[in-house]
């Protein structure tokens, strides 16, 4: 869930000194942004930092994240480009048995329609990543009810495929169920 506002606090003097911790943790997570975030993992060989407190996958904080079969999951990631490709495909797959079943009209598909501004309104369009700023991937995923009952790792990722870099990526425990 993201905040959408932020609401301006008043230091009343008289404020016990554990109210003004709990008044100063508030507007930290409120500039935040994100909350009730998802624990994922790193890609192997991968380290981006924060990336568990940057990460939302529908109403799932601990994985396993259940999926319901004729549902769409709605992913945000928050990222800092450290580059400016022109390109960003997605990689998206479960691997079952250590095979990779790629997620059917996501997977090695254009990413750069599905990447805003901080205020998740504000496309950037054709991939115009400035280096250093921060930007929020938004995307879904529709569960299909021909995706069979698994439990699995997920794995997610924006490539520039100019340089087979990933951009952001992580992996996630899924539960697909009826």
């Amino acid at each position: 869930m993201y905040i959408k506002s932020v609401y301006l606090l008043v230091h009343k003097p008289r404020q016990p000194p554990k109210m003004k911790s709990w008044v100063s943790c508030l507007v930290i997570i409120t500039l935040g942004g994100l909350c009730n975030t998802t624990k994922v993992n790193q890609c192997p060989g991968e380290n981006f930092p924060n990336q568990d407190k940057n990460f939302v996958i529908g109403n799932c904080v601990d994985p396993p994240c259940l999926a319901k079969k004729n549902t769409r999951i709605v992913a945000k990631m928050r990222f800092k480009a450290e580059s400016e490709p022109k390109e960003l495909v997605k990689s998206v797959y479960a691997t079952l048995s250590g095979t990779n079943l790629p997620f059917i009209g996501v997977d090695g598909t254009s990413a750069c329609d599905f990447i805003y501004e901080l205020d998740e309104k504000t496309k950037i369009g054709n991939c115009n990543l400035v280096k250093g700023k921060p930007y929020v991937y938004i995307d879904s995923v529709d569960i299909l009810p021909m995706f069979p009952k698994i439990r699995g790792m997920v794995h997610w990722s924006l490539v520039d495929p100019a340089t087979g870099k990933n951009i952001l990526c992580l992996e996630v425990l899924l539960h697909i169920v009826d």
